[in-house]
């Protein structure tokens, strides 16, 4: 998913789980994207085997460049998830 496509769905307020994957020490820049909720990557198992991730909600998710976030999206996919990944992750939201 892209950064306009993220930013439509935000202001038509859809029914959208922004996932931030990063790890705790990666947040202390304090940059992230509006309503989007910090899952890190190093939790996400966990977090299936408890049935904390909904498997009916479109998701999409974001790390700092991309890359980490496109392989758990591809991932949740793969298990049934609803899941995308932001395209360049958090650096190409920012930038102008």
């Amino acid at each position: 998913m892209n950064k306009e496509t993220i930013q439509k769905l935000i202001e038509k307020n859809a029914e959208l789980l922004i996932l931030d994957i990063r790890e705790i020490q990666e947040l202390s820049n304090g940059l992230t994207i509006k309503g989007s909720v910090n899952l890190p990557m190093s939790t996400i198992s966990a977090e299936i085997s408890k049935g904390g991730l909904p498997k009916n909600t479109n998701m999409v998710l974001f790390c700092t460049t991309g890359i980490r976030s496109e392989m758990v999206a591809s991932e949740l996919c793969r298990l049934g998830y609803l899941a995308e990944s932001l395209e360049g992750g958090l650096q190409a939201y920012l930038a102008n």
